[in-house]
């Protein structure tokens, strides 16, 4: 009775766990929090805020990815913050009137400095190439450029060619610029910039292309518009619309990627029909609502990535935060050396030539006994191959492309040698296991890793090494026989 009650218990844990793992939960909440910009410096996430009105500004940081923020002491009484950008140890935060406060030791230390602005809001900050820094100043068109890591600014003359440059990506000998007519271009890091074509982009009655949101994104650009999002394969001079089209006047504010995922957030009126949260994970073919499970309307104006987590920064609510979707493998294997669990990585490759892998995870395996392994890229209907990689094993592939349903996927090696790709597999331990020998990893059992378990024989070498087949913790004859049964086989790496 007393062990139905712990399994009881058990399948209750797993199962709320289960329903809440991806669920949003509200990380600091003070009434009426603005939350623009939220970066990540050596492991830490800053969240730059302003409180009611835009005069009063704080910075709160957060150690563990977003679960919890701490008030920040930076010596200085700030107006609300409208920008961070981060380089290096290097922290720069543009604040509506207080001028640019700054950091170049992670957090630790802070200065304030004018800038030269005399109590203009630094509404936009950008850190391109390896020393600049670049300010948009609330003129409409001003502009200053640090080539000293923040430590003097001068005016740049931009003239009205380049107004609210306020969202920025750094690409290799590129700084791209999103403002008010469209994307502008840089090539030596905030210096001089040029216009570019931007056809494509939607217009406004006085001819602007306003973009508020940039981002560069599997070989594309992203452009948050005030109507929809717009790609651009060429770096901004031709761009084409993605398919999620807003209902009411609101626009993207910011966007962010987890490896095959796109975030996407919006601005959102008191009467939206909108999500203030969208997903893709086709290039913008297809968008889904990224807001649900108990996560407010308020706008998302920032967001980031930290680790497997997605952190939103609200208009109006505050800081969520919520654990990224997972897909569960189930992975039943079993060695043929032995039979006990050991350290495996377990790949999802793609279906098709040149099957290149889409995300790895180590964890254990053998013995038949079921291994949880959780991926963040995979995505359902998706047909991925799964090998298996072990310290001395050969290398297995499944029999066929498999696909996640539901974020979940069970495959068995052990219950029949054909669901191994080319049946690559030996009946050992009364169940179909992964063959063993390949000490060096290349993919062959043959007389090289015969030699090296013969010198760690004469060596008496001991332990956990690749060249223990057996998992004795002792190289020895045992460990050389397995090895040259499987040379004798040809026994190798079999590949679609």
């Amino acid at each position: 009775m007393k062990n139905l009650k712990y399994y009881i218990i058990l399948i209750c844990l797993a199962f709320i766990y289960s329903e809440s793992r991806s669920q949003w939960s509200q990380a600091l909440s003070t009434p009426g929090m603005f939350v623009r910009s939220i970066v990540k410096c050596q492991g830490k996430l800053f969240a730059g805020t302003s409180v009611g009105i835009l005069n009063i500004g704080q910075i709160y940081s957060s150690s563990n990815n977003g679960l919890n923020w701490s008030l920040v002491n930076t010596g200085y009484s700030i107006s609300g913050v409208f920008s961070i950008a981060v380089r290096g140890n290097s922290i720069f935060v543009g604040t509506y009137e207080s001028g640019l406060l700054k950091s170049y030791d992670a957090g630790q230390t802070w200065t304030l400095d004018d800038a030269g602005i005399q109590f203009l809001g630094v509404f936009g900050v950008a850190v391109p190439g390896d020393s600049n820094v670049f300010l948009y100043v609330n003129q409409g068109t001003g502009y200053k450029l640090s080539t000293n890591n923040g430590q003097t600014f001068t005016n740049l003359s931009l003239g009205t060619q380049f107004p609210l440059l306020q969202t920025y990506e750094y690409l290799p000998g590129k700084f791209l610029a999103g403002g008010r007519k469209g994307v502008a271009l840089s090539e030596n890091s905030g210096a001089n910039w040029s216009t570019l074509p931007n056809a494509g982009l939607p217009a406004n009655p006085d001819g602007t292309s306003p973009i508020r949101a940039l981002y560069y994104y599997n070989n594309k650009l992203f452009a948050g518009c005030i109507d929809r999002i717009y790609t651009s394969t060429d770096f901004g001079n031709t761009f084409s619309p993605t398919n999620f089209l807003l209902s009411n006047f609101e626009y993207f504010s910011s966007m962010v990627s987890a490896d095959n995922k796109l975030f996407a957030s919006l601005t959102i009126a008191s009467n939206s029909t909108n999500p203030s949260l969208i997903m893709t994970t086709n290039d913008g073919v297809n968008w889904v609502n990224y807001q649900t499970d108990g996560f407010p309307g308020n706008g998302v104006y920032s967001m980031v990535v930290s680790d497997d987590y997605l952190v939103a920064g609200t208009s109006q609510s505050g800081i969520w935060i919520r654990p990224l979707d997972k897909a569960d493998l189930h992975l039943h294997m079993s060695f043929e050396g032995f039979y006990l669990q050991d350290t495996i990585t377990v790949e999802l490759r793609n279906s098709v030539s040149p099957f290149n892998i889409i995300e790895s995870k180590k964890g254990l395996g053998g013995q038949g006994i079921s291994g949880l392994f959780r991926y963040i890229n995979a995505v359902n209907g998706t047909p991925y191959y799964i090998t298996v990689r072990h310290r001395n094993s050969v290398t297995t592939w499944s029999s066929a492309p498999v696909q996640f349903s539901n974020n979940n996927l069970v495959y068995d090696f052990t219950s029949s040698q054909s669901q191994a790709l080319g049946s690559n597999m030996v009946f050992a331990n009364n169940e179909w296991s992964i063959y063993t020998g390949d000490v060096n990893h290349d993919g062959l059992v043959d007389l090289k890793d015969g030699n090296l378990i013969y010198n760690d024989i004469l060596n008496f070498t001991l332990g956990y090494v690749n060249t223990d087949l057996n998992y004795d913790d002792i190289t020895d004859l045992g460990d050389l026989v397995l090895q040259i049964n499987n040379s004798n086989k040809f026994i190798s790496e079999i590949q679609p």
